[in-house]
C-alpha cells in the first residue's frame, strides 16, 4: 500500500497486510542507496499492520521505504515518498 500523506512534512503511515505471519523487515533509504532508518524488524502475526515513518531529523528529500518478508516467497515492496520542509 501507498504511504499516506505522501509527499510528507514530517511523519508518514504506511499500513500492510500480511496472509500469513511472517517475519519482517521494513527499511528506509535514501536515494543513493544508503541506509537511513530501520522502521520495523520482527515476526508480525496475518493481518493488517501500520507502522510510521518520523523524518524528524532528515533533510528534505526523496526516500525509498523497502518492506521485505522471508516466508511469502520474499517478497519485496518499494515505495518513494518525499520529505518537503
Amino acid at each position: 500500500t501507498k504511504p499516506t500523506p505522501n509527499p510528507f512534512n514530517s511523519t508518514t503511515t504506511l499500513s500492510y497486510g500480511l496472509t500469513t505471519a511472517d517475519q519482517v523487515g521494513i527499511n528506509v533509504y535514501d536515494l543513493n542507496g544508503q541506509l537511513v532508518l530501520k522502521l520495523f524488524e520482527g515476526y508480525q502475526s496475518a493481518g493488517v499492520h501500520t507502522t510510521t515513518f518520523s523524518a524528524a531529523n532528515l533533510p528534505s528529500g526523496s526516500y525509498i521505504i523497502h518492506m521485505e518478508t522471508s516466508s511469502q516467497v520474499n517478497k519485496t515492496y518499494n515505495q518513494k515518498v518525499t520529505l518537503i520542509r
